[in-house]
């Protein structure tokens, strides 16, 4: 859990993004302190290692370096836009993304995948590699500009 000063720091715009995993994991919640865009490496992390609970951003440019299962994406009111490169396997495993503020834009060159009930929410996609919908997930009010394989399971 975050001190009060430290969740005062992050009630900034600049870090009022949250990423969420699924409700069947144990919640790790990690502060980005990174120099770099990879979401991936352990050092860009407060904990010393990738959280699989929330996140919280300072920076507004990230990008995946090796296959993510995240439950989704939470962008809270006075949230920067944010912009993620994917070029690996990124799936969205619970609610997916949910944007309430700021936005989010996705350049997929990999396989990004909504599964279990998950939605893309209103986020801005390019998808250039594969974009798959699984079991009733959908695209929400998403923006898609599809360049790749689009599949529905």
């Amino acid at each position: 859990m975050l001190a009060g000063a430290a969740l005062a720091a992050l009630a900034t715009p600049a870090a009022l993004v949250a990423l969420t995993t699924s409700a069947a994991a144990v919640s790790q919640e990690a502060i980005w302190v990174g120099t770099n865009s990879d979401f991936n490496l352990d050092t860009n992390w407060n904990t010393g290692s990738v959280p699989f609970g929330t996140a919280f951003f300072g920076t507004s440019s990230i990008s995946f370096f090796a296959d993510t299962t995240i439950g989704g994406w939470t962008f809270n009111p006075g949230a920067l836009d944010y912009t993620f490169n994917n070029s690996f396997m990124l799936e969205f495993s619970g609610a997916g993304i949910a944007i309430n503020g700021g936005s989010a834009s996705i350049t997929n060159d990999g396989d990004l995948i909504f599964s279990n009930a998950s939605t893309a929410g209103s986020a801005s996609i390019t998808n250039n590699g594969v974009l798959e919908f699984h079991n009733v997930s959908t695209a929400g009010a998403a923006n898609i500009t599809n360049d790749g394989d689009l599949i529905f399971f």
